[in-house]
């Protein structure tokens, strides 16, 4: 999932990404952070 989105943002050629892709990065890498997060306390 996270690959997916970060391909998509890199084949957007530097230009500004969409709001909706925007937000589908920002979930994606706070994810990352609960996992990580999740994994630290249990």
């Amino acid at each position: 999932y996270t690959l997916l989105v970060q391909g998509n943002v890199i084949q957007s050629n530097g230009t500004v990404p969409e709001p909706g892709t925007l937000l589908l990065l920002a979930l994606a890498l706070a994810g990352l952070l609960l996992q990580r997060r999740y994994a630290v306390l249990h």
